[in-house]
C-alpha cells in the first residue's frame, strides 16, 4: 500500500531530477545537468503538486483514516521540493510545492470544495503572484504559504 504512493508522487520527480529523461516545456527539450540548457526562458520554475495533507505541521494530532500513505508520499515530496530548491538556485530554476486545494475528483469526491477548472485557474492566478525570488517555499490554490 505504501509503495504504489510514494512510487506514483515521486518516482517521475526523482528520474527527472537525476536526468533520465528530458522534459518538455514548450519548444524547449530541458534536461537537468551541470551543463543546463535553458533556451530563452524567463524565471525558470518548477512546480511540485502536493497536498496540504503532506504538511507534518497541519497534521497535528488528527488523522485522516487510509490516508497515511498518501501523507507520507505527499511530505517527501515536499522535502524534494526543499532539497532541490538549493540545488537548482545556483542555476536561477525555482522550485515550489503547490497544493490545488480540496478539488472534485475521483480522489477528492463531489464534496470536494473546487471544481477541477477552479482549481487550476486560482493555482495559475496564485503562480502569476509569485515573486520571483520565492523558491523553496509550498503554498496553496490561492497563494498562502502552507506549513512544512
Amino acid at each position: 500500500m505504501y509503495l504504489p504512493n510514494l512510487w506514483i508522487n515521486m518516482s517521475d520527480y526523482l528520474n527527472l531530477r537525476e536526468g533520465k529523461f528530458p522534459i518538455k516545456i514548450d519548444k524547449f527539450d530541458i534536461k537537468f545537468s551541470d551543463d543546463l540548457s535553458l533556451g530563452t526562458l524567463k524565471n525558470p520554475l518548477i512546480i511540485n503538486l502536493s497536498s496540504r495533507l503532506g504538511s507534518i505541521h497541519l497534521r497535528g494530532d488528527t488523522q485522516l483514516g487510509g490516508a497515511i500513505a498518501y501523507q507520507c508520499s505527499k511530505a517527501a515530496l515536499n522535502m524534494l521540493t526543499r532539497q532541490t530548491s538549493f540545488d537548482l538556485k545556483p542555476f536561477n530554476i525555482r522550485v515550489i510545492s503547490q497544493s490545488p486545494g480540496w478539488v472534485k475528483t475521483e480522489m477528492g469526491g463531489q464534496e470536494a470544495k473546487y471544481q477541477v477548472e477552479e482549481a487550476v485557474s486560482m493555482m495559475l492566478h496564485a503562480l502569476e503572484k509569485l515573486p520571483h525570488d520565492k523558491t523553496g517555499i509550498f503554498i496553496g490554490e490561492d497563494g498562502e504559504p502552507i506549513p512544512w
